[in-house]
């Protein structure tokens, strides 16, 4: 999770955390007062845009966890082979791009064992 946070804080500055919810929903929550109750217009946009993005990760928790409670009371524990492959999918794709390598090769990054 750790690793999680820091990936989306290091490459999607202005995204939502994709690790914990309970910072999404508070933030979410004191986006909308601000919208709400805010005095200042600039202020006012800057939440609402805030808001517009944690509402979407918090739909996609919601969504996902009604998906895995489904597949939990119909398949059992062969529900997680989906998000096991789906990961495994997404890690081979991320690993085998051209782009990720030639990154890896120009960052000073323990991925391709370089720096420290």
């Amino acid at each position: 999770m750790a690793v999680q946070n820091v990936l989306v804080q290091l490459s999607l500055k202005d995204a939502p955390t994709t690790a914990v919810m309970t910072t999404n929903l508070t933030r979410f929550v004191l986006d909308l007062g601000e919208v709400w109750l805010g005095t200042g217009p600039d202020g006012r946009a800057k939440a609402m845009a805030r808001a517009g993005r944690t509402g979407v990760a918090i739909a996609g928790f919601v969504a996902g966890s009604c998906l895995g409670a489904w597949c939990q009371a119909h398949v059992g524990l062969w529900s997680l082979v989906m998000p096991t492959s789906l990961a495994l999918a997404a890690l081979v794709v991320t690993y085998c791009s051209r782009s990720f390598m030639q990154a890896a090769d120009h960052a000073e990054s323990p991925v391709r064992g370089e720096g420290a």
